[in-house]
């Protein structure tokens, strides 16, 4: 199963106004391809995924959120689990695509060969997402079980954690993002404040002008 299949068809399931906070490099090159959003957070770094995305989602309790992560950068930030596990907003999907490696540090660093996370060697997330109280838990191996646990998330909203797990290691080629960090912040913000239809963060004009 390839990732591009799965956010394809993930793109054609999720309303507009879904906020989707996306991994580092191909995630996020992929993504905002086959959605380009203003509601997508793109780049997260390792670690930082699913927490961004669970930090909107208690935040924004109206407002579903989907967090496109990744085996490393979960299993560099193991602890979210037992947050997840605790908290569980109900308008949170947190996806997890386990290569079973790192690509993109291969790429840059290991051009000889490809470097393996602990999940090709037996780690599993699924029975330490339930150990760590996270109820809603699958596993998913084909794009038709991927779209199911999508489509159950969608119809009855609640916490829900997936571990989508792919054989195939390239990327599909797309074009890059044509905009930075900066400027995907502020159209992200702007995007949740119409949806919100509430102030979030003022421009430094509009804070100048009420502290004169």
């Amino acid at each position: 199963m390839r990732r591009f299949d799965c956010l394809k068809r993930l793109a054609a399931m999720i309303p507009e106004e879904t906020l989707v906070v996306c991994n580092l490099q191909d995630t996020t090159y992929e993504w905002q391809h086959l959605r380009p959003s203003d509601g997508n957070l793109l780049r997260q770094g390792m670690g930082c995924v699913s927490p961004v995305a669970f930090g909107l989602a208690l935040s924004l309790p109206k407002e579903r959120v989907v967090a496109l992560d990744g085996d490393g950068s979960m299993l560099l930030g193991l602890g979210m689990l037992t947050t997840l596990g605790r908290y569980a907003p109900k308008n949170l999907l947190v996806l997890v695509f386990d290569n079973e490696c790192y690509f993109s540090t291969t790429r840059a660093f290991s051009p000889g060969g490809v470097q393996r996370s602990a999940t090709a060697f037996g780690v599993d997330f699924e029975p330490m997402a339930r150990g760590a109280g996270i109820g809603n838990v699958v596993t998913v191996t084909d794009v038709e079980r991927f779209e199911q646990a999508v489509g159950a998330w969608l119809r009855a909203p609640g916490m829900c954690l997936v571990v989508v797990k792919l054989d195939d290691h390239l990327p599909e080629k797309v074009p890059m993002p044509t905009i930075d960090g900066k400027e995907n912040k502020y159209r992200f913000i702007r995007f949740v404040e119409r949806i919100e239809r509430r102030e979030i963060l003022p421009t430094e004009e509009e804070k100048s002008f009420r502290t004169s």
